[in-house]
């Protein structure tokens, strides 16, 4: 480990050994951090995971374009049903969620209503204003 070079005199510093390639795999590894920072922070779990698995996608097919890889039948089928999930939940319809209606018998939601997305307890009418 690198604790251990240090106290046995082994490394000079930490980054003994590195090279440019190291640095930029380790940069690249940094950014790409950064980037699923910023998509959590700005998107949600979903995209992030369909981000993810297009960027597999690409990975695929930019090593089969470049490096010579030959694509099985399992590689084609993944490509394939990744494509198709990402195209059908973009497909989906856009329902605003003040459209989206709701029983009060749904479980855990008595005494709520949906009030611009977000559920808040229903307003009982005083016996005053009911009369």
């Amino acid at each position: 480990t690198v604790w251990a070079d240090v106290h046995a005199g082994h490394a000079e510093s930490i980054f003994d050994g590195w090279n440019r390639l190291t640095c930029l795999v380790v940069l690249l590894n940094a950014l790409g951090g950064i980037m699923v920072t910023m998509t959590m922070k700005y998107a949600d779990n979903i995209l992030k995971t369909f981000a993810v698995s297009m960027s597999l996608v690409i990975n695929c097919l930019l090593s089969f374009l470049f490096m010579s890889t030959s694509l099985d039948a399992q590689d084609i089928c993944g490509v394939v049903i990744v494509i198709g999930g990402t195209w059908m939940y973009n497909c989906g319809t856009n329902t605003p969620p003040s459209a989206v209606t709701t029983s009060s018998s749904d479980k855990g939601l008595e005494g709520l209503e949906l009030q611009r997305g977000v559920y808040a307890p229903v307003q009982q009418d005083s016996p005053a204003e009911s009369a």
